[in-house]
C-alpha cells in the first residue's frame, strides 16, 4: 500500500496549496473593487466566465460578489481537475494505482438513481459509526472514487456530512452527524 509518511507529507503539501490558492482567489476576487474584475476566473481556469467578468464589470458588480461565495467550490473544481490531468485521484492517489481505475470504471455501469447511491453511503457510514472515509465508501457501495468524493462533497455542502480529518492518518473523514 501507500506509506503513511509519504501520504502525510502529501495532504500537508496539498493542504498549504489549497490554502494558497483558496487565499491568492479571494485577492483576485479584491480586484474588482478597482475595476479589475474576473481574474479570480482566470486563475481558476474558468476563461470564459472570466472574458464575461472581465468586459462585463464581473456582470455589473453582481456576480463579482456573488463570487465571494462560489470561490472555494471553485478552488475544489480546479484542483480536483488539475489532479485528474496528471494522473492523481482522491488524496493524491495515483489513478493507475492497483484497483483504482478499475473502481472507476463502475460509475458508468451503475444503474442506481442519485438517491439511491446518496442512501448506500448512509448506510455505509452507519456501519461505520457515522464516519466514512472516501476508500471506505467506495469499497462498501462499489462505486467510483470521483463520484463518491462528489456525492459526500455534495452532502457536506448541503451540511448533512461534517468534513474532518483522521488524527492518525490525516485522510478525510465524512462524519455524519444525524447516525
Amino acid at each position: 500500500m501507500f506509506s503513511t509518511s509519504i501520504s502525510k507529507q502529501r495532504l500537508k503539501a496539498e493542504l498549504i496549496g489549497h490554502e494558497n490558492r483558496l487565499r491568492n482567489s479571494y485577492l483576485l476576487c479584491a480586484l474588482g473593487l478597482f475595476g479589475v474584475c474576473g481574474a479570480h476566473r482566470f486563475y481558476n481556469g474558468k476563461f470564459k466566465t472570466g472574458v464575461l467578468w472581465f468586459l462585463t464589470w464581473g456582470l455589473f458588480g453582481v456576480g463579482q460578489v456573488a463570487d465571494i461565495f462560489f470561490i472555494s467550490n471553485m478552488v475544489d473544481v480546479y484542483e480536483t481537475r488539475l489532479r485528474r490531468k496528471i494522473g492523481y485521484g482522491v488524496g493524491s492517489i495515483p489513478l493507475n494505482a492497483g484497483q483504482a481505475g478499475m473502481l472507476d470504471d463502475r460509475t458508468s455501469h451503475d444503474p442506481r438513481s442519485k438517491d439511491e447511491k446518496i442512501v448506500a453511503l448512509i448506510e455505509a457510514a452507519q456501519r461505520h459509526d457515522g464516519k466514512l472515509s472516501v476508500t471506505q465508501a467506495v469499497l462498501e457501495t462499489r462505486m467510483g472514487f470521483d463520484e463518491v468524493e462528489a456525492l459526500l462533497r455534495e452532502l457536506a455542502r448541503s451540511e448533512y456530512v461534517e468534513m474532518t480529518n483522521d488524527l492518525n492518518t490525516g485522510a478525510i473523514v465524512y462524519h455524519f452527524v444525524e447516525i
